[in-house]
């Protein structure tokens, strides 16, 4: 942190929030690649990428609604394989499993987790007197830039919430004539200076998308083992080969 500021970078704290049911390996490494995005582009030091599951309540009522509910997880067993899926990439990236928002006593939505977070390090800089503001930027994918069944409120844009975005490209879904693709063609032209500034980051990538859901299906129609673990880190596989034998 010192360094950061000796440096005279700004602290960027990553925050991510999703089921993880299960966790898979883009999870893990979209926040890698956010992390060099931001490092590289802009005058951003991100000193910490938090992966918060949510809680248990928010996900039976998903699984009941999607059609999963034998490949429910419970809450520490979603945080454990979280876990051991940030071994599997090299780098060193700050990565926390953050389990305030599961432990809760009932389902939070992501502005209460983001603004606890925020609340958090504005203590910790209060606290050691720093002379700096650690920013807790909310990663959500490109889709969420539209309300969506699990979240009908939400309205992603740079007049929503006030707080710092970082947007990820989510290839090979399509968004033509939508709402979703405007927003795309906006915030993928500002500069980064407009970015830096807005505190909203859209970042590309070149692989396409997985999901949760894809080896959900695979693990359904009984996929080899080799295909599952090019999705998820194998104690994944190995988790629900034992929950569902």
């Amino acid at each position: 942190m010192q360094r950061c500021i000796a440096d005279n970078k700004i602290p960027y704290i990553l925050l991510s929030t999703d089921s993880y049911c299960p966790v898979h390996k883009q999870h893990i490494t979209f926040l890698e690649k956010i992390k060099n995005f931001l490092e590289k582009t802009q005058k951003i030091e991100v000193i910490g990428c938090y992966i918060s599951p949510s809680h248990d309540f928010y996900l039976m009522d998903k699984a009941s609604r999607k059609g999963f509910l034998e490949f429910l997880m419970p809450f520490e067993d979603r945080c454990n394989l979280i876990e051991k899926s940030m071994k599997f990439i090299d780098e060193d990236v700050g990565l926390v499993v953050d389990k305030w928002e599961g432990s809760q006593e009932y389902f939070i939505d992501f502005p209460e987790v983001w603004g606890s977070m925020k609340y958090f390090f504005d203590e910790i800089c209060r606290e050691k007197n720093l002379q700096t503001e650690i920013q807790v930027a909310y990663c959500i994918g490109d889709d969420m830039l539209y309300p969506t069944i699990d979240h009908e409120n939400l309205k992603f844009d740079d007049k929503t919430y006030n707080l710092p975005l970082v947007i990820v490209q989510r290839r090979g879904k399509n968004y033509k004539g939508t709402i979703i693709e405007q927003r795309i063609n906006t915030y993928s032209k500002m500069s980064h200076q407009e970015m830096l500034e807005k505190k909203i980051f859209y970042v590309c990538v070149e692989e396409n998308d997985i999901s949760s859901s894809d080896f959900r299906e695979k693990f359904s129609r009984e996929a080899p083992e080799q295909e599952l673990n090019k999705l998820v880190h194998p104690s994944v596989t190995q988790y629900y080969k034992e929950k569902l034998k």
